[in-house]
């Protein structure tokens, strides 16, 4: 009885330990960009989890007002705004994460903004698969 318990202990421990790692979340777009007139930058990476129809959003804003309100925001193909978030200017750059409800292939661009609605930058989504306009096939 131990033997067939240490083998069967044996069989599951090893059959757990050659499953392959999870794969980490892949970069599924990107978008970055700066504005001259207002000194704001905006880099965005979109990840998808493949578990739910939502993707995560990281965001780094640099540039803007200390002291000041701004929000960061999704916009769809069909020119719907979403809010992702509400964060305040600083002097140095800022992380921003948030959960974005637009699906991957309807999003077009991400844009900050003041508390007075003046877009401070904008940057438009990129395919990070997709070849570069001097990569495409003529």
């Amino acid at each position: 009885m131990a033997i067939l318990l240490l083998l069967s202990i044996g069989i599951w421990g090893r059959s757990a330990l050659d499953k392959p790692p999870p794969l980490p979340n892949e970069v599924t777009l990107v978008a970055d960009a700066a504005d001259r007139s207002t000194g704001a930058s905006l880099s965005v990476v979109v990840v998808d989890d493949g578990q739910s129809d939502r993707a995560a959003v990281r965001a780094t804003v640099m540039g803007l007002r200390p002291g000041q309100l701004y929000r960061l925001y999704a916009t769809d193909r069909d020119g719907r705004i979403w809010e992702l978030a509400v964060l305040t200017g600083s002097d140095g750059p800022q992380e921003v994460e948030a959960n974005c409800p637009v699906p991957l292939d309807a999003l077009a661009r991400f844009s900050v903004s003041g508390h007075d609605g003046a877009l401070a930058v904008q940057a438009d989504v990129v395919d990070p698969a997709s070849p570069s306009p001097a990569e495409a096939p003529r």
